[in-house]
């Protein structure tokens, strides 16, 4: 009820492409089982990480949505108070869909989550193994992705292969990273932010970036759920992508 907090509130949350919340809606309708509370749990924690990811401390941007930060905007003092409230308005929902698998799972992700900050924050650029390395730094981005699969899926089927969930969550996030690391990589040469194309190339950061999308659709065929709002968005990847880099067929 406090107008301060609700202003605070829409400033974090108005903008962006809504991506998580979208798949968690999408693969909801597909079972015909509509959990609205949870669409907007998986967005809260979203927005949530940006308020974090954004701050001194951090990558220490000024800009997020061609708007100051979070912030820049409101302070510090606000960003932690309202990120904390996100990341806990998020927990209580989660906490009462009264199941203790969805919870475990989802207090392993958040876990994997801030690792995943760390590796950001501290690049071990020392490991020589590659795969390694993008594993651990995308561990940032990957759970947010599996758990707009995950919990949707698990609440309505009872029955249902993790591997495979996992795999369709860390793929599609694994080529979704990529198509944001292909515009920002000039600006993470400068900050010497971690970006497949600066450590692979750009060919073999495409192909990395298509492959994961092949493993995407042949495991999401096995879950019978529709595709086509998948490929509106991988078209539309594809489509940005050769834009901005006219080389890549």
């Amino acid at each position: 009820n406090d107008e301060e907090i609700k202003k605070m509130l829409s400033y974090a949350l108005i903008g962006g492409k809504r991506l998580r919340s979208i798949i968690t809606l999408y693969i909801f309708e597909n079972l015909g089982n509509i959990n609205h509370d949870v669409v907007v749990a998986i967005e809260l924690l979203h927005n949530a990480s940006l308020i974090l990811d954004d701050l001194p401390c951090m990558d220490n941007d000024d800009f997020r949505r061609n708007k100051l930060s979070f912030h820049k905007k409101f302070g510090l003092k606000n960003a932690y108070l309202i990120s904390n409230y996100l990341f806990s308005e998020f927990n209580r929902i989660i906490k009462n869909l009264n199941n203790d698998d969805i919870f475990k799972y989802v207090i392993e992700n958040l876990r994997l989550i801030i690792i995943g900050q760390y590796y950001d924050l501290f690049p071990k650029n020392n490991s020589s193994d590659i795969e390694k390395r993008i594993s651990n730094n995308n561990l940032k981005t990957t759970p947010f992705f599996v758990l707009s699969f995950y919990i949707p899926l698990i609440l309505c089927c009872k029955e249902i292969n993790l591997n495979i969930v996992e795999t369709i969550g860390t793929s599609f996030s694994t080529s979704f990273q990529i198509y944001d690391d292909f515009l920002d990589v000039e600006q993470d040469k400068k900050t010497g932010n971690f970006n497949h194309i600066n450590l692979l190339g750009k060919e073999k950061s495409y192909n990395l970036y298509l492959n994961n999308f092949q493993i995407f659709r042949k495991n999401i065929k096995k879950l019978n759920i529709k595709i086509e709002l998948f490929e509106e968005i991988i078209n539309y990847l594809n489509k940005k992508l050769q834009i901005h880099h006219n080389e890549l067929q």
